[in-house]
């Protein structure tokens, strides 16, 4: 169950990821536009400056063959589960 909700959150980062990148700016429906707030650009700028990390992170991680409900995954599942703890604690997450 864990595993499963991990593969969606880590498939939604992906197409968010893969959407980003190939999104065309679209063009505002009124003359009056926000200007772009500084966290915002921030974190748009970390995005396109780490998406080839995040991919290739998320990539590594889908590689693992770790159906839960194939009992001769059962080694693999706990690899994708030590995975996630270790990428947690390298983010800064003490407890995982």
């Amino acid at each position: 169950m864990l595993q499963s909700l991990v593969r969606f959150v880590f498939l939604c980062l992906a197409v968010c990821i893969i959407t980003n990148t190939i999104a065309q700016p679209s063009k505002p429906k009124n003359s009056k536009t926000e200007p772009v707030k500084p966290a915002l650009a921030a974190y748009e700028k970390y995005i396109d400056d780490n998406n080839e990390a995040h991919l290739k992170e998320f990539i590594e991680l889908i590689s693992i063959p770790s159906i839960s409900s194939i009992p001769a995954h059962k080694p693999d599942v706990q690899r994708a589960a030590e995975w996630i703890v270790n990428k947690l604690k390298s983010i800064g997450i003490p407890t995982a």
